[in-house]
């Protein structure tokens, strides 16, 4: 009994053996001789369902897809986008005064033209000196950088640029004198002066305008 059921496993061995060979050598016939994918699919699915049928293979179990903890991009959180950094404005330092500033201002008296008052007559060609006084009537200390400057009208062979004869302390008058020739044809005449300190700013009078200084003659008929 028990080498029939020997025998007969063998014969169902070799007849399965035999089967798969022959299911193999079909799909490499239908391969070879049908190259259309669509038969050779077909025939290795026919081969793979027999085999499955008779107990030789088995349906795997469908793989089960591993979630990945990884979030997607609309599942994702917006990132707050951080504001740019505020920087203050710039401040424009404002100057301050400077304590050791001096101020630059001229006063006079009605002695102030101690020489050819207004419309004094001159004949003609004649040489004549122009003399003023004037005060310091501010805090700053005159010194030869000072300079008495021809502005404008009839210069009368006068200097264009003159500096003072000496320092001049404030609350301290000076004359200043210049040379002057009158002209030659009758008529009035009449010149301007003003007094440059030494960073070449025209030093202001009393009324708070820079300060003038003329002369003025009549040159009379023959």
């Amino acid at each position: 009994m028990s080498n029939q059921k020997e025998d007969t496993m063998r014969f169902r061995s070799i007849h399965i053996s035999s089967l798969v060979i022959a299911i193999l050598l079909l799909a490499a016939s239908c391969t070879s001789t049908a190259p259309s994918p669509s038969d050779g699919e077909l025939a290795a699915t026919a081969a793979m369902q027999t085999l499955t049928a008779m107990g030789i293979f088995s349906t795997p179990e469908p793989i089960q897809p591993i979630l990945s903890s990884t979030p997607s991009p609309t599942d994702t959180e917006t990132l707050p986008t951080a504001s740019p950094t505020w920087t203050p404005p710039m401040r424009t330092p404002t100057p301050t005064e400077d304590p050791q500033a001096c101020t630059d201002l001229v006063t006079y008296g009605s002695d102030i033209d101690v020489s050819i008052p207004d419309g004094t007559e001159i004949l003609p060609g004649a040489s004549f000196e122009k003399i003023w006084r004037i005060s310091n009537g501010g805090t700053c200390t005159w010194t030869t950088a000072y300079k008495l400057v021809f502005n404008h009208g009839d210069q009368m062979d006068g200097p264009s640029i003159q500096a003072l004869p000496g320092i001049v302390e404030p609350n301290a008058s000076v004359d200043l004198t210049i040379q002057l020739t009158s002209p030659s044809t009758p008529g009035t005449y009449q010149g301007f002066w003003k007094l440059r300190n030494d960073e070449g700013v025209y030093v202001k009078g009393p009324t708070g305008n820079d300060l003038r200084l003329w002369v003025e003659i009549v040159v009379p008929e023959p």
